[in-house]
């Protein structure tokens, strides 16, 4: 979720080399986002996000090889393994800033009108015409829900949240509608 300018576009999963390289899983096409960046920031649990100026990028077999100026060495690197890859949003190019918006809806919680917690956004589809959110809720149930302005009644990505208004019978549908019925508070996150 974006959090005051950032984006997460990717994610460290392994180090390469003996000098240190990463090697980083974008989400969505934000590859082509990457190449045209002259820094990331590396976002790890319970730190501050680092800035790092991208020294090289290139193609692997398993996302992209990133040499950053600060990493220098396979044990320094090792350090940013599971590490998110944020940008800021006002680095990116104005060609890429729609491709951004799927990415700042990944995490993003749900609520309904009534306030009950529905899930969490897990992915954002938009291959087929129509943006479909897939959300996931506490009981790991998963939902498809369209993301079109009769059913999304508000997005604030700052905020961290969503409200949504789902066409009727696509709760019952997926079988949630008894944990969302009658207004319950435990729901709400």
């Amino acid at each position: 979720m974006a959090k005051k300018g950032f984006v997460p576009v990717g994610k460290v999963i392994k180090t390469h080399g003996l000098k240190g390289e990463l090697c980083i899983v974008w989400y969505a096409n934000s590859p082509f986002l990457c190449g045209s960046l002259s820094r990331i920031y590396l976002k790890a649990e319970g730190r501050h996000p680092s800035q790092q100026r991208i020294l090289n990028l290139r193609s692997h077999t398993k996302g992209q090889l990133v040499g950053l100026d600060s990493i220098s060495g396979r044990d320094v690197a090792r350090q940013w393994i599971g590490a998110e890859v944020w940008v800021r949003r006002r680095d990116v190019p104005d060609w890429a800033q729609e491709a951004l918006r799927g990415l700042e809806l990944l995490g993003l919680a749900v609520y309904l009108q009534s306030g009950d917690y529905l899930g969490r956004i897990e992915t954002v589809d938009g291959q087929t015409g129509q943006e479909i959110w897939t959300i996931r809720t506490r009981l790991d149930q998963e939902i498809l829900l369209p993301a079109v302005p009769e059913f999304v009644c508000r997005v604030e990505p700052d905020q961290g949240m969503a409200v949504v208004s789902p066409p009727p019978g696509l709760l019952e549908l997926y079988g949630v509608f008894e944990q969302h019925s009658g207004g319950q508070g435990e729901d709400k996150e």
